[in-house]
């Protein structure tokens, strides 16, 4: 089996039909067997049911997200393909699933762990994440046998589905491998046996629709960071770097004792993620060949970075206990002891770009651990405790916190990508493409609307921890510039 990738859409999760049409006609071309369409829209194109109607006589099996705003949405809503919805952990249907005649069947999609560019796994819900199960399945039963139809396969889906409830939610129901694979030769027996594909003496599945208890997962971590970094090599190297911290191989995991990898508000973030871009250029003079300790020694080269053991970092916070020596002395051993042995043997573009990635998780998450909102009478942290739902890896609490982390992302891999060099590293965290001014800046930025029960979520601001201090301490002196980060940040 051979899984194939193509693309087309754009970083915001958008793409013109066109495109979508020249991908459908790449599949016909590559004659591929299924095409996982994780993607909807409300409009019936012309161009799309032409190519869809083409992949079909071409027999190739569609598989598609029905859509999360209601109705089903195409391509899945047209009879040529398998339109998929999604379920809960409790195996009901997820609150956004569509609905209608044209659902086909029904997969997880809500509270899906899957992989992320730059942190390694996130967890998103919705019908797009339904439909690749679907695919998955269908692909492991044509395996069995590559000389039968893509109507079949898609009859032994519907045949095995285990019926959940109302067909214009459930549709035939929830996939199930285990009991597609125990009717398999019945089923083909009897669908070679009947001329008009009908099938009359399978049994219904017996099963009870599972249900997964305990199913505790953290929302919201940031994501998809890494989409417009060029270089193939790199962006894996990007990727693993900024995951890294996230992991208790690289003995930088938790907040609480490595606060400083992790974008805390009790170390000067901007300057930390200063020191670590310095360290990833340092190293970038280095090829396959050298060892550990040609690595530790570039990295000694560094020295510290303004900000980094200033007055204002709190390094009598339980958080910096292992950072009461002074953050730069610290961060460098943890640099040699635990990243430098994970550079070795890789080139130089290679090594500078896992270095990056670190440095982009530190940046990064600096929006979700160092950021505060007003609760109606005053400004508070916004914390990891997950009983309260504006907590700090859900996205949906304060959403110009994510937003924002993301705007600095594309400004890092600018960065990364040779395209920032003369714009000086603090601003990186500037929202604004420019230095200074623009309205994204004002609108990530702005302080004039302050969370309270009455103003929507996604309209409500946010504040850094000591945005405008750390900054200045790091080496930003414009007091344009400064202004700028005064405006979102919190000095109590």
């Amino acid at each position: 089996m051979e899984l194939y990738s193509a693309k087309v859409l754009t970083d915001g999760n958008k793409a013109p039909i066109s495109r979508v049409v020249e991908g459908i006609y790449w599949a016909i071309e590559n004659k591929v067997n299924i095409i996982n369409m994780s993607f909807s829209s409300p409009v019936d194109s012309q161009i799309l049911r032409k190519a869809v109607e083409d992949a079909y006589q071409a027999g190739i099996l569609m598989i598609a997200a029905a859509g999360n705003n209601g109705q089903v949405e195409y391509p899945a809503a047209y009879p040529q393909v398998v339109a998929v919805g999604s379920v809960n952990a409790e195996g009901k249907t997820a609150e956004k699933s569509a609905s209608g005649e044209e659902l086909e069947l029904v997969a997880p999609g809500e509270k899906v762990t899957s992989t992320g560019l730059l942190h390694g796994t996130i967890v998103e819900s919705g019908t797009s994440l339904a439909a690749p199960h679907v695919t998955g399945v269908a692909s492991l039963l044509w395996q069995k046998d590559m000389s039968v139809s893509a109507d079949f396969i898609r009859g032994l889906l519907k045949e095995s589905a285990n019926p959940c409830g109302d067909t214009e939610r459930y549709g035939e129901g929830l996939i199930d491998y285990e009991y597609a694979l125990r009717i398999y030769d019945e089923y083909k027996e009897e669908y070679q046996a009947r001329q008009d594909n009908s099938i009359g003496n399978i049994p219904e599945n017996p099963n009870t629709v599972p249900v997964f208890e305990g199913n505790n997962v953290v929302e919201g971590q940031w994501e998809n960071h890494a989409g417009k970094a060029k270089d193939a090599g790199a962006v894996l190297a990007f990727q693993n770097g900024a995951a890294a911290p996230d992991k208790a191989s690289s003995g930088l995991k938790d907040l609480g004792t490595h606060h400083p990898w992790h974008g805390g508000r009790f170390a000067n973030y901007a300057a930390d993620y200063r020191y670590v871009v310095k360290v990833a250029n340092a190293v970038h003079d280095l090829d396959t060949s050298a060892n550990k300790k040609q690595i530790v020694e570039k990295i000694e080269s560094v020295s510290s970075m303004a900000g980094m053991d200033g007055g204002d970092v709190n390094k009598t916070d339980d958080q910096m206990s292992l950072y009461k020596n002074g953050v730069f002395k610290q961060m460098k051993q943890e640099l040699c002891d635990n990243i430098a042995p994970v550079l070795v043997g890789m080139t130089q573009n290679q090594k500078r770009a896992y270095i990056f990635g670190v440095a982009s998780h530190i940046a990064t998450d600096a929006f979700a651990h160092a950021s505060y909102r007003y609760n109606g009478t005053k400004w508070v942290h916004i914390d990891h405790v997950h009983g309260d739902w504006c907590h700090a890896d859900n996205e949906n609490c304060i959403t110009r916190r994510i937003l924002s982390a993301k705007a600095v992302l594309t400004k890092i891999i600018d960065r990364f990508n040779g395209n920032r060099s003369d714009i000086a590293m603090v601003r990186d965290f500037l929202i604004s493409k420019t230095t200074v001014a623009g309205n994204l800046r004002q609108y990530y930025n702005s302080q004039t609307i302050k969370f309270t029960q009455d103003v929507p979520n996604e309209d409500a601001t946010y504040r850094m921890h000591k945005m405008r201090k750390y900054f200045n301490a790091a080496g930003e002196s414009d007091g344009d510039v400064l202004t700028v980060y005064g405006e979102v940040s919190y000095d109590g």
